[in-house]
């Protein structure tokens, strides 16, 4: 069935509801909206929920943070301190690792009466042997060491009352202070 229309242009209504179609479409526009900002909204409370709650633990960890700080400190000072005891020892040989090396190079005819150590540095070794080749022996045994530095025969002479040489040697040790 046909509908006829006799009203003028102006009066007839037209074939789109636009009224509504505006309605429908403003509603819709607000309900996509709305529902945008409703969702913008649960996001920042939830961005400012978890920001307090990092806030809170932040200020929990303070004392732990001055705990760790202070200890950084320490331990860079500590650090500072065994770098320089390090450079300061790093040629320093001890007392006790020189006799150990002059232990190992000792022949087993020479023993030792005195063994001590100048101001400069300056090892001074008495002792008794039974030859002079042990003497030279040792002597030669100090000039090819690396650890010695310009060995110098004092002296050496004999001994009346027993049958033993005595001598005298200067030594300069490396590293020795």
């Amino acid at each position: 069935m046909n509908t006829i229309n006799l009203l003028p242009l102006i009066e007839r209504q037209s074939k789109w509801p636009i009224n509504k179609l505006l309605c429908i479409v403003s509603i819709l526009a607000i309900l996509v909206y709305s529902s945008a900002y409703s969702y913008n909204v649960f996001r920042i409370w939830n961005i400012e929920k978890e920001l307090q709650s990092t806030r809170n633990q932040y200020e929990l960890l303070q004392p732990t943070l001055k705990v760790m700080q202070t200890s950084n400190q320490k331990q860079q000072l500590l650090d500072k301190k065994n770098t320089i005891i390090a450079f300061l020892t790093n040629e320093h040989k001890s007392w006790y690792s020189t006799i150990q090396h002059l232990v190992t190079i000792t022949p087993q005819q020479l023993w030792f009466t005195d063994l001590s150590k100048s101001d400069k540095g300056i090892l001074q070794i008495k002792g008794l042997t039974t030859t002079y080749p042990v003497v030279a022996e040792f002597m030669k045994n100090m000039e090819q060491d690396p650890f010695f530095i310009e060995p110098i025969l004092n002296k050496v002479e004999s001994d009346n009352n027993t049958s033993l040489l005595k001598f005298e040697i200067l030594v300069k040790p490396k590293g020795m202070q």
